[in-house]
């Protein structure tokens, strides 16, 4: 019996043991040479750095690895000589494709980036490929600090990469799932920073961002991430940031929660800042709030940005469909604020669906874009935008509108090449321009003057209220061309812009019967139509040496203008123009060519 005992406590010791010790050799420290040590936690195998780098180095995460020798939060500290050729970098094995960092912090993080500098998390199974093979959660399902990743106290130049980052926090006012906070103590910031291609799922926030007066967060990259089911905002830039980039992201929410005021970007900070927002998707912003209260903002500017900050935003598809019914407002972009900031719109598709019932009186209670913004001084540019709203009902003194604009007139403005349409019956307005509305695109351009002479109240037809690729008689329409923006030349699929007639909105499609010949003439000259008479295409050749300022109309025989085909500057070259004349009647029509001081008309004839 003695040796029974004997053997049953050496098995139960072995068996403790074995979970004691599975980890052992779970991390491993590596450098280019090869192993350096091995280790039971992320945690050990960090703290086993020289505090002075001299190599790049990284820390390999084993299959066997399960974290069960961690202690958490995981604290990636600074190291002495980190920089862009010695990084230390976090990542799974080659062939490990299921590494779990999880656990249940209250008020704490799962991982905390501590004044670190040029650390690398890289969710990719050894570090190639397309793989999101890290997952950080933190379960914990409330604490207002309880985030799952910390950048604080001047972490710079670090990147997070290719992981799943969970948090659980959504009906808990304050966390977030990625937190870049604030440096009290380091006037760098948390600066430099990158969060790309990662799963940010859950929080109050998904990914938030502040700094300080003093020490500023400057230059953090946020792209290509999917951020989804978040409760407040998907990104929250707050108070302390500039120059953040946010690009290619995919925001989104598959369920509302008990909140009364989402937003797929919040925008909330009174000091100067920079801001990009290009060539995101943000679509289904939702609440489960059943507040008369609850207002739906795609992207929104909360507080008044300070003096002379600018908001530079482009080829955003936002969407926010047929849900959120009992909502009290609804905007796809809302400015607000009374100081002189910029706006920069520039080939931004929204749409805007459902049915609404509330809404205060004599107000906009859904809109594409809204500027509610008051700041005399501030410049507003708006260019090449699709705005789309088919929201209906709701208070019947209330509108729903395309786009809105108030405080226009006391701002420097550049605006044209838009498209506005509004279907709701009774209260629609394709555009409201200093409070008035207008669903009369004649008169709209009136009161707009010198603004806006090109833009167009036109329905648009797209994939499916959230996939705004344009469709269908959409695909080649030429109310829907623009006229190029510098410095923007692809879409929001990385597609290459028309340099002489873009698409407006955020999707560029091939324009179908016109190409530039690739010639440089030495002179202007406009050819006659082949062939003429047509039925029901022509074609129409021409030439400019310089580029200009062009336009080339088809008019009737009483003079008005029945098409506008181009409009736009042009580079020098010899280009064709294929003229559909199928919506005319048979007759005698002139096209025109005006390209700087040249001017020249022909005729030609319709025959059906």
């Amino acid at each position: 019996m003695q040796k029974f005992l004997k053997l049953l406590a050496v098995l139960i010791l072995l068996s403790v043991s074995g979970k004691v010790f599975s980890q052992a050799g779970s991390v491993q420290l590596r450098n280019t040479g090869g192993l350096i040590s091995s280790h039971s936690s992320i945690q050990e195998a960090y703290n086993a750095i020289p505090p002075t780098l001299t190599e790049a180095l990284m820390i390999v995460i084993q299959s066997s690895y399960t974290g069960a020798s961690e202690m958490y939060p995981i604290i990636f500290s600074a190291r002495t000589g980190a920089s862009i050729t010695n990084t230390i970098t976090v990542m799974p094995a080659a062939g490990n494709l299921n590494v779990s960092i999880s656990s249940s912090m209250n008020n704490n993080p799962i991982i905390t980036f501590d004044g670190a500098d040029y650390v690398i998390l890289d969710g990719r199974a050894g570090g190639t490929g397309t793989g999101r093979n890290i997952t950080v959660a933190n379960n914990i399902t409330a604490g207002t600090s309880s985030n799952t990743i910390n950048l604080i106290n001047g972490a710079t130049n670090n990147v997070v990469r290719n992981c799943i980052l969970i948090n659980a926090t959504q009906n808990s006012a304050g966390p977030r799932t990625v937190s870049i906070g604030t440096a009290a103590a380091n006037p760098e910031g948390n600066s430099d920073n990158q969060i790309i291609n990662n799963v940010i799922d859950g929080g109050r926030t998904g990914l938030g961002i502040n700094g300080t007066a003093a020490n500023v967060n400057n230059n953090n990259l946020i792209r290509g991430n999917e951020i989804k089911n978040w409760s407040f905002a998907g990104i929250w830039h707050q108070t302390g940031v500039n120059n953040t980039t946010i690009d290619s992201n995919l925001i989104y929410q598959t369920a509302g929660f008990n909140i009364t005021n989402p937003s797929g970007i919040s925008i909330a900070t009174t000091s100067t800042y920079n801001l990009t927002i290009s060539n995101n998707k943000i679509y289904n912003v939702l609440s489960s709030s059943t507040s008369t209260s609850l207002t739906i903002r795609g992207i929104y500017t909360t507080t008044n940005p300070g003096i002379g900050s600018e908001l530079y935003i482009y080829n955003n598809f936002v969407a926010l469909p047929d849900n959120n019914n009992n909502a009290v407002t609804v905007y796809g972009m809302l400015f607000t604020g009374t100081n002189a900031y910029t706006i920069k719109l520039f080939y931004n598709t929204v749409n805007i669906a459902g049915t609404h019932i509330g809404g205060g009186a004599n107000t906009v209670i859904s809109a594409g874009i809204f500027k509610n913004s008051t700041n005399s001084g501030g410049t507003f540019e708006m260019k090449n935008n699709i705005c789309v709203n088919t929201r209906s009902g709701g208070v019947m003194s209330g509108f729903h509108t395309g786009a809105a604009f108030n405080g226009i007139t006391s701002n420097t403005l550049s605006m044209d090449y838009n498209v506005y349409f509004a279907d709701a019956a009774g209260n629609g307005a394709f555009a409201v321009w200093e409070g008035v509305n207008y669903s009369d695109s004649v008169a709209y351009r009136t009161a707009a003057n010198p603004q806006e002479q090109n833009t167009r109240f036109r329905s648009v037809t797209f994939v499916s209220p959230i996939d705004l690729h344009l469709s269908g008689a959409s695909l080649n329409d030429l109310a829907l061309r623009g006229s190029p923006v510098p410095g923007i030349t692809r879409d929001i699929d990385g597609h290459m812009r028309n340099a002489l007639l873009p698409s407006r909105g955020a999707d560029e499609v091939a324009l179908v019967g016109m190409s530039n010949l690739n010639s440089t003439p030495d002179k202007y000259s406009l050819l006659q139509n082949f062939p003429n008479p047509f039925n029901p295409t022509t074609q129409i050749n021409f030439s400019i040496p310089n580029t200009a300022m062009t336009t080339l109309s088809i008019y009737d025989i009483s003079g008005k203008e029945v098409a506008k085909l181009i409009s736009g500057n042009l580079a020098a070259g010899s280009y064709s123009y294929t003229f559909n004349g199928k919506n005319l009647t048979s007759g005698i029509y002139f096209y025109r060519l005006t390209s700087g001081q040249f001017i020249e008309t022909k005729s030609m004839m319709l025959i059906k």
